[in-house]
């Protein structure tokens, strides 16, 4: 019995309780919900700073500018009238980066005043985060008929995300040749957030849902 416990254990109960995520960044009071974009954005206007540990060892400690629109801050061509938008997870946002050293602002630097540079990524978002938000009123005032170019980066765990990883509030799925836009709510029991608390067991799970995928 001993052992039965202990071997679940290590399957589904092994987290690593020696990472440590935490400031304003973190906060919950630091966000609020977008009900169009149906996501946590964090508070417009404001500087939020956040640090990692792990193993007591200070990996990053950054702030996070965000504008009016609430998000990541980028280097402003005030010249330009053409717009570039950058869209993502939180590559893109620049999680554990400073303002300056964030893709989308270097970018900017970059090209000069070219063209105006925007900065929608935010971590845990995926394709269909961005193909709803591409779609949204927030981001096509933003951009307004100036929107030259679309740069969206992607990972691998982008898949996943859209697929069933995480909970989603709205899905795209394909049917008789039409893109359907439908709400998906993923409840979770308890075996399902314990199971969440296991590298092991994420390993195993990502390791067999990539089988199910073939990237033609």
């Amino acid at each position: 019995m001993l052992f039965l416990f202990i071997t679940f254990y290590i399957l589904f109960g092994c987290s690593n309780k020696n990472t440590v995520l935490r400031g304003t960044y973190v906060l919950k009071s630091s966000h609020y919900n977008d009900p169009e974009l149906e996501y946590p954005l964090l508070k417009p206007n404001k500087t939020y700073n956040c640090f990692f540990k792990r193993n007591q060892e200070l990996i990053y400690s950054v702030n996070y500018g965000i504008n009016k629109d609430s998000f990541r801050t980028v280097k402003i061509n005030k010249s330009s009238t053409q717009k570039i938008l950058f869209t993502g997870c939180s590559f893109v946002f620049g999680e554990g980066l400073e303002d300056e050293q964030t893709i989308p602002f270097i970018f900017s630097e970059l090209i000069g005043e070219q063209y105006q540079v925007l900065n929608i990524g935010y971590a845990g978002t995926g394709p269909h985060h961005v193909l709803k938000w591409l779609k949204s009123k927030k981001i096509k005032d933003l951009v307004g008929n100036t929107l030259k170019y679309v740069i969206y980066i992607f990972i691998d765990d982008h898949i996943f995300r859209a697929y069933e990883q995480q909970k989603i509030y709205t899905v795209f799925e394909e049917i008789d040749g039409k893109i359907i836009e439908r709400r998906k709510n993923i409840d979770e029991n308890w075996l399902g957030k314990f199971s969440n608390q296991s590298v092991k067991y994420d390993r195993f799970l990502y390791k067999n849902k990539a089988k199910k995928f073939t990237v033609a």
